[in-house]
């Protein structure tokens, strides 16, 4: 994998990290529309960049960290945004408390996946496609049931990527055994 730096899907996972703090101030002061408007071009940059980099042949590793990070980063604010704006307390300690979480293990364990050859898989994309609108819906409006569907689409991927590792180094384990 190549070490490029300035690549146009790079710059484009960059703007998603930028992204993200505007968003979030924007949905706290009630700017909803505006907060709409630059999240849905953030979510579509996340679209064209990994086919931008496979397409022009410009896949990096500094890419391949910052795509997630950057991912993870722009939903952190504008969750924590409405969670802001709608004064939801429970939501706001349950989100910090699961992103401190996930930057623990991501930091722990992202290495070992990408050496195991833990990929991105249906479950992740699917729930991340889903994640998308509803988390555009609740920049318009605050609805429990969209939080709870957010939360199981925040997890569950979670659960089967750890799921993955654990079967392929259980296979490992096997192969070594014999």
């Amino acid at each position: 994998m190549k070490y490029k730096i300035f690549t146009i899907p790079n710059l484009l996972a960059f703007f998603r990290v930028i992204a993200g703090p505007i968003v979030m101030w924007n949905i706290i002061y009630d700017n909803n529309k505006t907060a709409f408007l630059i999240l849905s071009f953030a979510f579509i940059t996340d679209l064209f960049d990994g086919l931008i980099a496979r397409k022009f042949n410009q896949k990096s590793l500094i890419g391949s960290i910052l795509d997630p990070i950057a991912d993870k980063v722009l939903m952190g604010f504008v969750l924590f945004g409405i969670c802001i704006r709608n004064n939801l307390l429970f939501w706001i300690q349950l989100f910090g408390i699961l992103a401190l979480l996930y930057v623990l293990m991501f930091i722990l364990f992202y290495p070992l996946f990408l050496k195991k050859g833990v990929k991105i898989n249906f479950v992740g994309k699917t729930c991340v496609f889903i994640n998308c609108f509803v988390i555009l819906a609740l920049v318009l409006q605050y609805n429990v049931w969209l939080m709870r569907i957010f939360t199981i689409c925040l997890i569950l991927p979670q659960f089967v990527y750890f799921l993955q590792f654990t079967r392929k180094v259980g296979e490992e384990n096997h192969e070594v055994a014999h």
